[in-house]
């Protein structure tokens, strides 16, 4: 019996949890409702991270076009260590970059010693199939970019023309297959340039473009000068086909004479054939 005579008795668990005080018991729910809005705040948090992490990359995946399998991929950049990538396959150089003559620092590199440049024009066929005349070191059979600006201290200016789109007719009427002569017309009124030099098939009566704002100044004062300069075409088709890209090479003749040679068994094979 209790202490009031009644004949029930309180557990004595439940006598102890009886005697706590009742804002004991609401201060220990506030801190569990807290520690829930903390993990519930926490995990929230944690799939919008990943949420915008994915949005992210799954945005530059369409940019790049990269598949889902291979977004998380990265490939190290040519000459950064020997790791491979992800994949186990070790990553490759360009396949031309060996091809090139390299940019050594050496400015007089083509000159010639005695002032024609150790070089030749090749027959090459681009990536896109299209035959092109190609420039070549004699002494180690490495190909020579166009734009390489140490041409131009040999006496050699290579242009891709600027405007066939607007001398269509014009570009396919005239014979522009590579190693075929051009002319060069300088138009010192023309309106948006008084450099502009203008390109003709042979016979002078096919405009295919104009030659490039940077190599026109330098070619604009050569035969302002007086200067006796020839060209050929190292890009470009044939009359009555369809011609959207012509290039050419600007020399003085007997520099572009020996360009035009062919090239002698006895030197190095050619780089890019040994591939």
């Amino acid at each position: 019996m209790d202490n009031h005579g009644h004949g029930w008795t309180v557990p004595a668990a439940q006598a102890c949890c009886s005697s706590r005080p009742r804002h004991h018991d609401r201060s220990l729910t506030r801190k569990r409702s807290c520690l829930r809005a903390r993990k519930s705040s926490r995990s929230a948090v944690e799939v919008d991270a990943r949420r915008c992490e994915g949005g992210a990359m799954g945005l530059l995946d369409r940019i790049f076009g990269r598949r889902s399998s291979e977004a998380t991929t990265l490939t190290p950049r040519h000459g950064q260590g020997d790791a491979a990538t992800t994949s186990g396959v070790a990553p490759q150089p360009a396949p031309d970059e060996r091809w090139y003559v390299p940019h050594d620092g050496n400015r007089d590199r083509f000159v010639g010693s005695n002032g024609i440049p150790p070089l030749h024009l090749i027959p090459y066929r681009d990536f896109q199939g299209e035959s092109v005349l190609r420039l070549c070191e004699d002494a180690t059979g490495l190909l020579i970019g166009p734009t390489d600006n140490r041409l131009a201290r040999a006496g050699v200016y290579v242009s891709q023309l600027r405007g066939e789109a607007y001398h269509r007719e014009a570009c396919r009427a005239g014979d522009f297959h590579p190693g075929r002569p051009v002319r060069l017309v300088r138009e010192p009124a023309n309106e948006f340039d008084p450099n502009a030099v203008a390109v003709y098939d042979d016979t002078g009566k096919h405009m295919a473009a104009y030659v490039n704002k940077q190599k026109a100044r330098t070619l604009a004062r050569l035969l302002d000068s007086g200067e006796p300069i020839e060209a050929v075409s190292i890009r470009g088709t044939g009359s009555g086909v369809p011609c959207d890209q012509v290039a050419i090479l600007a020399a003085s003749p007997e520099v572009l004479r020996r360009l035009l040679e062919p090239r002698p068994a006895h030197l190095p094979p050619l780089v890019h054939q040994g591939r």
